[in-house]
């Protein structure tokens, strides 16, 4: 089996996917601003079929293959490319990444905040979580950004149907009707014990 070195071409800089793939200029200073630098092969064969094509996909790759970025570029190209279109722009919450931990929840949300350096006055994210360690505070600081109409939401499952089911919740609209991306990060731990 070859290595995952071979398979990727020593010339690729994250440069040069993104002007291929015609990924917003504000997603790309924000790369350069992270000091990203070479793709990896998750990110180099993602990126091209999530971006230009619009694909679903479902990959598998090992922990720090570079997945949380192979799928938070292309949600976010695809958020800021229909903000500057006003008839394409409806509703809130257009994404919704699942992770099975809160951990998790917090490493996407700094990942998305991270990239959105340019453009955070455009796009914003929100983190949910629920289980046995959660106070009423969390949930009412929780509650309180679902107010300022995110266009992301990580969670965990339990976290999103804890504020689904709540009384007079804008989720249930909102996600049915506004909702154009999904993941489902760590897909067998989410099926499994997401909190």
């Amino acid at each position: 089996m070859p290595s995952t070195e071979s398979l990727l071409d020593p010339q690729d800089t994250f440069a040069t996917l993104c002007t291929t793939v015609g990924l917003d200029i504000r997603l790309r200073k924000g790369l350069s601003r992270l000091g990203y630098v070479r793709p990896t092969l998750v990110q180099s064969k993602c990126l091209p079929l999530a971006i230009t094509s619009g694909r679903d996909l479902l990959v598998r790759a090992r922990t720090g293959s570079g997945k949380t970025l192979a799928y938070c570029l292309p949600i976010l190209h695809k958020i800021l490319s229909k903000h500057d279109d006003p008839e394409e722009s409806s509703g809130f919450v257009k994404a919704v990444i699942l992770v099975p931990t809160r951990e998790l929840c917090t490493q996407v949300t700094k990942t998305l905040n991270s990239l959105i350096y340019y453009c955070d006055e455009i796009i914003s994210v929100a983190t949910l979580f629920s289980g046995k360690n959660s106070s009423e505070s969390a949930f009412a600081q929780q509650e309180a950004m679902l107010r300022d109409r995110p266009d992301v939401l990580v969670s965990t499952p339990a976290g999103l149907l804890v504020h689904i089911n709540r009384d007079g919740s804008c989720l249930k609209t909102s996600l049915k009707h506004s909702v154009e991306s999904l993941v489902v990060d760590e897909a067998d731990l989410v099926l499994s014990f997401g909190e």
